[in-house]
């Protein structure tokens, strides 16, 4: 695993717990916040 594996993965992590966070709070994703759903993301 290089460097930008590496990277892309700590971003990928942070985008999910960021969705996680506001599911919490707003029951939903924002679209402005995370316009791609990631795979197995209910829709």
């Amino acid at each position: 695993m290089d460097e930008r594996e590496r990277r892309e993965i700590e971003i990928i992590e942070t985008m999910r717990s960021i969705q996680g966070y506001f599911r919490k709070v707003r029951g939903a994703c924002l679209p402005e916040l995370c316009p791609i759903n990631p795979p197995g993301a209910a829709s």
